[in-house]
């Protein structure tokens, strides 16, 4: 896996897939990144839930494409970038708070170079970790909390 520096955003990945037929090297790479505000998408973009592809035992391997086919558009980039406001900082951190995650637990949410809220840690448990990512559930899906 490939990061980009001081975000440790994955930009890049390589799979080796162990398959009846033999072995597959799959590669994912980042085309285009943009941080984009709800309120800039068109609402229709979440109107239909993705179709979830087949189990790939029982589905015959697609015929290769060309590289052209493959190709995706980049992305435009948003005008008004997601930034964390003091608001929602003080929020993440009432909810750690109420999981007792501030009494020396290696936890901390700090606001990076990408405006983002960053919420990181260190605990004993993956119990823990399940209660701490459950008390967070009211900002899980907030665009500028990482």
């Amino acid at each position: 896996m490939v990061v980009r520096a001081g975000a440790w955003q994955p930009v890049q990945e390589r799979l080796l897939v162990k398959g009846n037929q033999g072995d597959k090297e799959f590669e994912l790479s980042e085309t285009a990144y943009s941080v984009v505000s709800l309120n800039t998408l068109a609402p229709e973009i979440f109107s239909e839930r993705p179709a979830l592809a087949e189990s790939p035992i029982s589905t015959p391997a697609p015929a290769a494409k060309k590289e052209t086919e493959t190709a995706l558009a980049p992305v435009p980039q948003p005008l008004n970038p997601v930034t964390a406001t003091a608001d929602l900082e003080v929020e993440v951190l009432r909810l750690l708070h109420d999981a007792h995650a501030d009494l020396g637990e290696q936890l901390s949410a700090t606001r990076g170079a990408d405006g983002l809220l960053h919420i990181a840690g260190i605990v004993d448990t993956a119990e823990r970790k399940a209660e701490i990512i459950r008390a967070l559930q009211p900002v899980k899906n907030h665009p500028a909390v990482m």
